[in-house]
């Protein structure tokens, strides 16, 4: 690839202004890790504490139009003064972070945790955490390489994006880790959704003992077949009956 130019968006408001369009001439083919590009910029014309996004338009395999133009683009992110070495001491160039883990055990609540190649020979490893939210850094910790873990309390609603970084923040080599955390279930939508599940159990439940006591009752209710006997005529007795005649004579 080659370079094309570097754009410099500035955060007003709700939207995003171009401030700048500086043009950048690279090859890749003359970098030692063409994965790896580092760029200077004035910032003549930026302001501490301003929020910019930056673009860099490369041109694939050599091309010069639209289809061989790619764009990447950063996070919109603040600008901040370097520190001053003498008061901050960076690293060494032999250490190098291996891998960087963060994990929210409470509401605005963080762990962070790094694991650190270090130098034998630097027992000023500085370790900077930063912490952002939407672009805006809400947390930064110092700590030293020998204890490279911290505990950040009073975060806002994520998600997060964690910087850990070997020496001062913003980084001067590419020395940086950083990964997003998303913010987890609250605990008033986890009492929310198991109250809707008891609820949901509850109906299942009822709609189950019904079904049943009525398929009992209509199998208790079924017809059954009776025999009916007539009882047997009985014969009357035919007695005998005589009747006495009694004759009369009349002169």
């Amino acid at each position: 690839y080659s370079c094309d130019a570097l754009f410099v968006y500035e955060e007003l408001g709700v939207h995003e202004v171009l401030l700048e369009s500086n043009p950048l001439k690279c090859d890749s083919s003359q970098l030692v890790d063409p994965k790896t590009l580092a760029l200077a910029l004035s910032a003549s014309d930026l302001q501490l504490g301003h929020r910019y996004r930056y673009c860099v338009v490369l041109l694939e395999g050599g091309g010069n139009d639209e289809s061989a133009l790619v764009l990447g683009c950063s996070e919109i992110i603040p600008l901040l003064p370097t520190v001053k070495s003498n008061s901050l001491p960076g690293s060494k160039s032999g250490s190098y972070i291996t891998s960087l883990d963060a994990n929210l055990t409470d509401l605005g609540t963080m762990t962070v945790s790094a694991e650190i190649w270090k130098d034998q020979t630097d027992p000023h490893c500085l370790l900077t955490v930063t912490v952002f939210v939407t672009g805006t850094l809400v947390a930064q910790r110092h700590l030293n390489c020998s204890l490279p873990w911290t505990l950040i309390h009073g975060l806002p609603q994520g998600p997060y994006q964690v910087c850990a970084t070997l020496g001062d923040f913003p980084p001067t080599e590419s020395k940086t880790k950083c990964l997003t955390v998303t913010q987890p279930l609250g605990a008033h939508a986890n009492t929310t959704l198991n109250l809707v599940l008891i609820i949901l159990l509850f109906l299942l439940s009822t709609v189950l003992i019904l079904a049943v006591y009525h398929a009992i009752r209509k199998i208790l209710k079924r017809p059954k077949n009776h025999q009916c006997f007539l009882p047997v005529a009985q014969t009357e007795d035919q007695h005998a009956r005589y009747v006495k005649l009694q004759a009369t004579t009349q002169l």
